[in-house]
């Protein structure tokens, strides 16, 4: 069995604004994972740093997913 592709991202948005294209940004993991358990797994470990790169003080995370761009598939 082949494993699907999954890439990570966060919402992140400012804080007490409604959440659109000019309140919101998306930050995508530059990684891709071969299960959603490695993507959460990542994830997890990439909100840590989310202080570094988006001020906590106006920002704040809206939304956390691993999405699923290719399904697992099955051996030819």
């Amino acid at each position: 069995m082949t494993l699907g592709y999954y890439t990570a991202g966060f919402l992140i948005c400012l804080i007490g604004q409604t959440p659109s294209y000019d309140t919101c940004r998306v930050y995508r993991s530059p990684s891709a994972y071969p299960t959603e358990e490695m993507c959460m797994e990542d994830l997890a470990r990439q909100y840590q740093f989310l202080p570094y790169t988006f001020d906590p003080d106006t920002t704040e995370v809206i939304d956390v997913k691993c999405i699923e761009w290719i399904a697992p598939g099955s051996p030819t």
